[in-house]
């Protein structure tokens, strides 16, 4: 059922519950039109405009409840092991980038890179570590927000040394690395990043921009919150909304 009034409500309680339990931000709503991979579940459909008006109210919802949004992926779904999208630029921009633009004008405060190459833009390097893409999120699509990795724990457990890997995106653009609860992990990307800013003019720019980016997104994160009563998690509203976006086949 098209009823974004549905998303936003749904979104609105899931939202709720999350920021009662503690929480500012939420990886979500997922972006992605369909291409056959298990995040389908999570997706508004194969229809552009659709998925852009499910996305806007999924973040309103998020917003409503005091919980930033991190939409993704940027620039679309990518085919379940399919290392490159060979979609051309036209098709992208006309179909995929839609319910992303509704993330960041409806006020999600950061994008996740996508895992995979998208050679219209760069044929050799996946999204989250390419520049062309990059200046596509930032000077074409001219996104604000954070920049973000996706998990990164595929290539560290193939032995990939995490400095250079922690230097590389940074000075791609990326602005939060998700990391393992791993303090030694943890302190190996600091150090390398720290060595690096040290001799590296334009990475210390980079790290001052995502710095700044981090800041802009704390504050909201941050901002003063309506007191949630008691009960409000696994509230009965909450269920019999569930039950009835499930009764009507989703939103």
């Amino acid at each position: 059922a098209d009823l974004p009034h549905l998303t936003r409500s749904s979104a609105r309680a899931l939202g709720t519950e999350a920021a009662w339990l503690g929480f500012h931000a939420l990886f979500g709503p997922w972006t992605g039109l369909p291409r056959g991979g298990p995040e389908d579940d999570a997706s508004y459909g194969s229809d552009p405009q659709a998925a852009a008006r499910h996305v806007r109210a999924a973040v309103q919802g998020f917003d409503d409840a005091g919980i930033l949004a991190f939409a993704g992926p940027f620039p679309g779904a990518a085919p379940p092991g399919v290392p490159a999208v060979e979609r051309d630029r036209t098709e992208v921009e006309a179909e995929d980038l839609l319910p992303l633009r509704a993330a960041w004008e409806a006020g999600a405060a950061g994008v996740v890179l996508s895992g995979a190459a998208w050679p219209a833009w760069d044929p050799e390097r996946p999204a989250y570590r390419s520049p062309a893409v990059a200046g596509l999120l930032r000077d074409a699509e001219r996104f604000a927000g954070l920049a973000i990795a996706p998990d990164p724990g595929p290539i560290l457990a193939g032995g990939a040394d995490p400095g250079p890997l922690a230097v590389d995106l940074a000075t791609t653009g990326v602005d939060l690395l998700p990391c393992p609860a791993d303090p030694e992990l943890e302190m190996a990307l600091f150090e390398a990043l720290v060595r690096a800013q040290e001799d590296d003019p334009a990475l210390d720019r980079a790290l001052e921009d995502a710095e700044r980016r981090l800041e802009i997104a704390l504050a909201r994160a941050f901002r003063p919150r309506p007191p949630w009563p008691p009960g409000v998690l696994g509230a009965a509203a909450h269920r019999d909304l569930a039950h009835g976006i499930l009764a009507l086949g989703g939103p």
